[in-house]
């Protein structure tokens, strides 16, 4: 029987197919990348092209130019068609013409057994490959489409062929741990995309999508605008532990990684290794800067490199955003926003003081040792935004950041930025932050807990336990906020409860023309207590010193001890209360 006559036989699987294999494929993958590599590795070498194609709606026909090869050719802007199987060897390629760059292919597998690529898959159109047992596409496979979709989800073609959004469901019978992997290189044409769904993802090659989007999406039901720029909407049902676990390259000018809404009660679980990267799309696209968007709804570990930099003169940084009830940026992770004219965005858990709600707010952020945030000017511009952050609201509120977080002025002009770091229970011991602006003014680093105290000691104890214990003390280490101090950093600790200084203070600001700001303000509380200790200023740098605001809605104000600054002291109470000043203020300058 030739290879022709098989192509047209429904029935027929790939002889290197073992009963049972896709699912252990699948289940395996989903577990760790490294167990895919040994299940597929020499995988392929007996696959045959694409069998038993039944066209369901336009126009499509085959022709195979030798044993190797198969063309399928579209007459109509949009076709759809099932497959008994979609494989490509190593040494196969599969070619499909269609009209044009718009124009769209659906094509589902329906023989219940994984589909390989191991050779080239090439389109000058879009195209969408659908199968439920899942899509592998190996180390050997290469795609190059103007834009390409694989999925698990069940496809219906009816809206798909009359230009509508195609609607991806979970079946009920369909293996909820269906994944999809690739392993080789997925190329899509200037501003096209490349999408990856199915209940679990995983990248370990290459995916690029120059002045495009690429999506890797953990989900059980989906909208797809084929004609558009992909993903619309997606959701992972009750029950349905999705997982994304990235390893290899991605480049493009957005990036959407989402296991899940944030803000539903499932679980998700997104691991990002190897290198994402935007590039500028206020430098390529004119609209909109380059973006990462992160989300999951359970747990995000973040151990690789984002990277929506920019070296191009003038342009910003991108903005990258992490969205999950629990956020963990490794040792060695790298989150990179600097731009040549001004800093980019930098959102892990949350946005500055909660002024964009519609991003999801964590439970738990941490920031490891080793980690770094940088969303500096690297040539003439403002330094941009970093923010590490943990719902204010809610009792278990954890935030914990030790790595480095950078917001800098450019070396030849601008301001230095603004970093925060907030959370129900804070902690930042070891934490390294630099908002300084050779040419400018150094820019703010703003604590938000709820109780502090401010201590030789430092170290918030234990975890979430002890946010449930109210009222919930954040031990913040003197020796961090002087760090930050004498660098030039302006620092603010609001509160919306007490704010006690146990511990001595002691400045030296090191860099000549900095006057930074010590600012302790609980003002969002009613009537709660600010304490002081021993504070001193030893600056001798020319035109440098600290300056010391204290804000108080209806407390009282103590200074335990001596207060001896080269710049000026506000303690200001915004209500009829008792201000005690039991030891000397000294003010010189």
């Amino acid at each position: 029987m030739t290879r022709k006559q098989l192509r047209n036989r429904s029935t027929k699987a790939p002889a290197s197919q073992p009963q049972g294999w896709s699912r252990e494929l699948a289940s395996q993958a989903a577990t760790t990348a490294a167990a895919v590599v040994v299940i597929v590795g020499g995988a392929g070498a007996a696959l045959a092209l694409p069998e038993g194609m039944v066209v369901t709606g336009g126009q499509l026909q085959l022709s195979q130019p030798d044993p190797s090869s198969l063309v399928i050719t579209q007459g109509t802007a949009r076709a759809a068609a099932d497959f008994a199987s979609f494989n490509i060897g190593a040494s196969e390629r599969v070619q499909i013409r269609q009209p044009d760059a718009s124009s769209a292919l659906l094509g589902r597998i329906t023989n219940g057994n994984i589909t390989e690529i191991h050779g080239r898959l090439d389109a000058n159109g879009r195209v969408v490959l659908v199968n439920p047992a899942g899509i592998l596409v190996g180390p050997t496979g290469v795609i190059n489409t103007a834009a390409f979709t694989a999925t698990t989800l069940q496809a219906d073609p009816t809206a798909f062929l009359h230009n509508g959004l195609l609607t991806l469901k979970h079946s009920g019978s369909a293996d909820s741990g269906a994944t999809v992997i690739n392993q080789g290189t997925i190329a899509v044409a200037d501003g096209g995309y490349a999408a990856l769904l199915a209940p679990n993802v995983v990248n370990q090659g290459q995916i690029r999508a120059k002045l495009g989007s690429v999506q890797l999406a953990s989900g059980t039901a989906a909208s797809l605008d084929v004609s558009g720029d992909g993903l619309l909407s997606v959701a992972l049902s009750p029950g349905v532990a999705g997982s994304i676990t990235h390893g290899g390259t991605i480049a493009a000018s957005h990036v959407r990684i989402s296991a899940g809404d944030a803000a539903a009660l499932v679980s998700g679980t997104v691991d990002l290794g190897g290198l994402i990267e935007a590039s500028n799309g206020a430098q390529l696209l004119g609209t909109q800067p380059a973006s990462i968007a992160i989300t999951s709804a359970g747990h995000i570990n973040l151990a690789g490199k984002l990277d929506v930099s920019s070296s191009a003169p003038g342009a910003s940084g991108g903005v990258i955003t992490v969205q999950a009830p629990q956020i963990r940026v490794k040792a060695g992770a790298q989150l990179d926003a600097r731009g040549d004219g001004g800093g980019g965005q930098i959102l892990v858990g949350g946005s500055w003081q909660n002024s964009q709600p519609s991003l999801g707010q964590a439970l738990s952020t941490t920031v490891e040792s080793g980690a770094v945030l940088d969303a500096s000017a690297t040539n003439r511009g403002k330094g941009g935004t970093v923010v590490a952050w943990s719902d204010l609201g809610h009792p278990t509120g954890v935030t914990s950041v030790a790595g480095t977080l950078r917001a800098e002025g450019g070396r030849n002009g601008g301001d230095g930025g603004r970093i925060e770091t907030s959370g129900r229970l804070l902690r930042v011991d070891g934490i390294k932050v630099s908002t300084q602006a050779p040419m400018g003014r150094n820019g703010l680093w703003l604590l938000d807990p709820t109780n502090v105290t401010i201590t030789a000691g430092g170290s918030t104890g234990g975890s979430l336990t002890s946010a449930l214990n109210e009222p919930g003390v954040t031990n913040i280490n003197t020796t961090d906020i002087e760090g930050a101090i004498n660098a030039g950093n302006d620092v603010t600790v609001l509160a919306s409860g007490t704010i006690t200084q146990s511990a001595a203070l002691a400045f030296e600001v090191t860099g000549s023309g900095q006057a930074p700001t010590l600012t302790l303000d609980n003002t969002s509380g009613s009537k709660q207590a600010i304490t002081l200790a021993a504070i001193t200023d030893s600056t001798s740098a020319t035109g440098s010193g600290v300056q010391l605001v204290a804000k108080s809605k209806g407390g009282a104000i103590t200074a335990d001890g001596a207060i001896s600054v080269k710049g000026a002291i506000t303690l200001d109470n915004t209500v009829d209360t008792t201000t005690d000043l039991s030891s000397g203020i000294t003010v010189n300058g």
